[in-house]
């Protein structure tokens, strides 16, 4: 990996770890002391750094270290979902929703942004229509999808508590996109 694809990668898994790690009480935001957790309505089980075991059965989640948590987001997120292609102020948005709602979703928003054939797999035609694009208009457009995918999700199963959570990610998340834009 190149020296600014690495830079890139580290500037922003700290914006997905912030939002799917739960730390032990008293040592908020640091990572030494993330503990994992199994919420029952959750289906993806026992969770650490955002890392669940169904997704995951192959790992050890209870002894799970940071630095293979992120291994796994940059191989089985940023790399599989070819975010590193990406323009840099849509690669967040792009991480983030692969993440939390898996990278085919991701794949589908980013296409019917770019108005291209929606197949959920990223390829040189959606690559290339979004190297053309104003990445602001696709990553807003990207976050509505998102809101609207988390208000239909709620409704099912023992969603409902969730829905605040998810909403309030999206949030910081548009926060820290628009802000790329007002160069803050």
């Amino acid at each position: 990996m190149s020296d600014f694809k690495q830079t890139v990668f580290n500037e922003i898994i700290k914006f997905i770890l912030d939002h799917e790690t739960v730390f032990q009480k008293g040592h908020h935001g640091d990572y030494n002391y993330a503990i994992s957790e199994k919420d029952p309505d959750d289906p993806g089980g026992l969770t650490k750094y955002g890392i669940d075991q169904r997704s995951h059965p192959y790992i050890n989640i209870e002894k799970i270290t940071l630095e293979q948590a992120k291994d796994i987001y940059y191989s089985d997120y940023y790399v599989k979902n070819k975010i590193p292609s990406m323009p840099r102020e849509i690669q967040l948005v792009c991480l983030d929703a692969s993440v939390n709602t898996g990278g085919r979703q991701m794949a589908l928003w980013l296409q019917r942004a770019l108005n291209v054939v929606d197949d959920g797999l990223i390829g040189n035609i959606t690559l290339g229509k979004l190297h053309t694009a104003n990445i602001q208009t696709i990553g807003t457009f990207m976050l509505d999808e998102r809101v609207d995918f988390y208000a239909e999700l709620a409704n099912k199963r023992n969603n409902k508590k969730f829905l605040k959570g998810w909403l309030q990610r999206v949030a910081d998340l548009r926060e820290v996109f628009d802000n790329q834009f007002k160069g803050v």
